[in-house]
């Protein structure tokens, strides 16, 4: 199987230590994929392994990954026959019209090269006007954007909990943590967390749901919930962030 990829504009992050990329070319790099006729299009910030399990559809001229939304009017709509024959595509439908929760994942099987296009969307919406048969297949698990540093965070919190299919190799252990940086003994850890390498988590902290990446310094005392430290801050001791939303310490965006 070739992989075609579209880069996009902006910072792909990582996910516990790799960008989504890393990931699906070492994936596919395996025995399991050398025999797989066709090509993969794929969206180079979005998290979308799993589409593989499912991939290809006998009898298609392209299998686009589909994923559901919660607000299926603020993305591409792709509508299917039951049997996942796509029959029509409505980028950003008004609430009221947007019949369906499903979306283009980034993913999409071909058999053959597909003519150049800008974007996944305009592919499977050329193979749509040239009356070629679409069969979509929808996502076992979940697919993540991985721009912003929300993105980031939910990322991560879900290869560490199991809801993507797979996770990324290595990096879901069974308590949902992933330790690679310096930890004081009196930490203590819930949820999932992803200590980056070069991180350094100091004596009597509590961390839950957290991603403190390379170089970071969580001071003495300091409480986090829901938090993504970015690379080379330092959180000041006794720090409490213990809301339900998300938190972001660091001057990017």
């Amino acid at each position: 199987m070739k992989l075609i990829v579209h880069r996009v504009p902006g910072e792909t992050r990582r996910v516990c230590g790799v960008t989504p990329m890393e990931d699906l070319k070492a994936w596919l790099a395996g025995p399991r994929f050398d025999s797989l006729p066709g090509f993969l299009a794929v969206r180079e910030d979005l998290f979308t392994r799993q589409a593989l399990e499912s991939l290809p559809r006998p009898g298609a001229d392209a299998v686009p990954a589909l994923a559901p939304t919660a607000t299926p009017w603020n993305s591409l709509c792709v509508f299917t026959a039951p049997d996942g024959t796509v029959t029509r595509l409505d980028p950003s439908p008004p609430p009221e019209r947007a019949g369906t929760n499903l979306r283009l994942a980034g993913a999409c099987w071909f058999p053959e090269m597909p003519p150049d296009a800008g974007s996944l969307e305009e592919l499977v919406a050329g193979c749509l006007d040239r009356g070629d048969r679409v069969r979509a297949v929808t996502l076992s698990g979940k697919a993540f954007l991985v721009c912003s540093r929300e993105e980031q965070l939910r990322a991560c919190h879900a290869v560490l909990s199991g809801l993507t299919v797979p996770g990324v190799a290595g990096c879901k252990p069974l308590n949902g943590r992933f330790i690679q940086g310096t930890t004081a003994p009196s930490a203590v850890f819930s949820g999932t967390v992803w200590t980056a390498p070069g991180s350094i988590v100091e004596e009597d902290c509590s961390l839950e749901n957290c991603v403190i990446l390379p170089g970071a310094v969580v001071g003495r005392g300091s409480r986090l919930r829901n938090t993504l430290v970015d690379p080379g801050v330092r959180v000041p001791p006794g720090t409490d962030l213990e809301n339900k939303h998300p938190s972001f310490l660091g001057d990017d965006e």
